[in-house]
């Protein structure tokens, strides 16, 4: 089975998600303030945004971002701030514009472990070794094993770590395989289902644990059974853009 490649940086060695926002107008009509809103209420959320960031962008040295407001069902407004490559004095479009979104990667890889879950394929309670190939099994330091619901609430009791968990060229990302056989699993301190701690490799070995269970690649799976039921025709998790995949990805050089 082919491994999925996965970015490092926010997640561990994460995936890269990029996304366009919608094809909306930037001055796009608010609804009229509810009856007995009172003073309070917001009545030009553009003005609000663009004080906010531009300070936030000022205070944070960022080159550039999009920003969507949404109400309830719908986009009221959709806005690009700043540059998407400043070598290349490229502005940010939030029609055309990717961005990398790093740990927001998780509630997909969440979603993608709960769609195996309602299928009766991942069980939250079995030991995630159940569901991990023979080469990349958590070794148990404790006495109880550690869940699919340890991994996806941040309580496998693993120590946090960024060793080994960045890459400057998509080409040089290992496999899952090949990072824990080079760096080993991070060490368990606690038992599991002690103590919360935020858990990079915990969202790693989910995303294997979907390849694993559904015997397709993490890329794949996520497009099949999330991104195309839901239209999201510019999200990807593949490291490298498919052929004729619209809109340029924000470039920041380090």
């Amino acid at each position: 089975m082919k491994p999925f490649r996965i970015h490092l940086s926010l997640l561990l060695v994460t995936m890269l998600l990029v996304s366009s926002m919608p094809a909306l107008s930037a001055n796009a009509a608010y609804p009229a303030a509810p009856p007995g809103d009172g003073p309070g209420q917001c009545t030009d959320p553009e003005a609000v945004l663009d004080q906010s960031i531009s300070r936030q962008m000022k205070d944070s040295s960022l080159p550039g971002l999009a920003v969507s407001l949404v109400s309830r069902d719908r986009v009221l407004l959709t806005k690009g701030y700043g540059y998407a490559d400043l070598e290349a004095d490229r502005p940010v479009d939030p029609r055309q514009t990717l961005f990398p979104v790093g740990s927001v990667a998780k509630p997909v890889t969440w979603l993608a472990v709960m769609q195996l879950v309602e299928q009766a394929l991942v069980d939250l309670d079995r030991p995630a070794n159940e569901y991990l190939p023979a080469g990349v099994q958590i070794p148990e330091q404790f006495d109880q094993p550690i869940t699919v619901e340890n991994l996806m609430t941040h309580s496998a009791g693993f120590e946090d770590r960024i060793i080994g968990i960045f890459a400057r060229d998509p080409m040089d990302l290992p496999s899952p395989e090949s990072y824990f056989a080079e760096f080993g699993f991070p060490k368990q301190v606690e038992p599991p289902g002690r103590f919360t701690v935020y858990c990079n490799d915990c969202v790693v070995l989910a995303a294997l644990i979907v390849e694993q269970v559904s015997g397709q690649s993490f890329e794949a799976y996520i497009e099949k059974n999330i991104f195309d039921p839901l239209g999201m025709q510019h999200s990807t998790f593949r490291q490298l853009l498919p052929d004729g995949f619209g809109g340029e990805l924000a470039r920041v050089t380090v």
